[in-house]
């Protein structure tokens, strides 16, 4: 078989996992699998460009990160299945953010239990420890043990209400 046939054959098993995996991320059929997101890298900004990340409580939320000495990087939107808003994920010093704004602060607050379940759920796994706080508006989950950035997070948002 020649280069161009692999090639080829290698493209349609990249495109029918992808579509295999979107398929499964929105609903699991076995309901005690694990959750698995998939996701396609595009150069496109106008694709990566969310929402969420012109949000003003979420620009404000960034900045004074930002005004803390934590470096603060955009990566994508958020994959948490679980909470009913969209977010986006930032690459802070030591781990991973997700930023969740909610309309208002009671809507925030109506959605930490939904939030409680989510991380305690034993078909989710993270890439690190969780840790996930109610910031106004904002429901914040972080994965990581950097002690300063978990620091100020409490700080700006009070005790973790999940996570460990």
């Amino acid at each position: 078989m020649g280069t161009g046939k692999w090639r080829t054959l290698l493209a349609v098993c990249v495109l029918a996992l992808c579509a295999a995996c979107a398929e499964t991320s929105a609903q699991p059929a076995d309901p005690a699998a694990p959750h698995v997101a998939c996701a396609v890298p595009t150069k496109d900004p106008a694709i990566r460009e969310n929402p969420v990340t012109r949000d003003p409580a979420v620009i404000q939320f960034v900045a004074t990160l930002q005004e803390r000495g934590i470096s603060v990087k955009s990566k994508n939107p958020s994959g948490l299945v679980f909470l009913l808003v969209p977010g986006h994920v930032y690459k802070l010093s030591g781990g991973e953010t997700f930023i969740h704004p909610y309309p208002t602060e009671a809507r925030a607050i109506e959605e930490v239990p939904r939030a409680v379940a989510g991380v305690e759920d034993p078909r989710i796994q993270y890439i690190d420890t969780p840790h996930f706080y109610r910031c106004d508006s904002l429901i914040v989950g972080s994965h990581g043990k950097n002690k300063p950035v978990l620091r100020d997070l409490m700080s700006l948002c009070g005790p973790q209400f999940a996570g460990y």
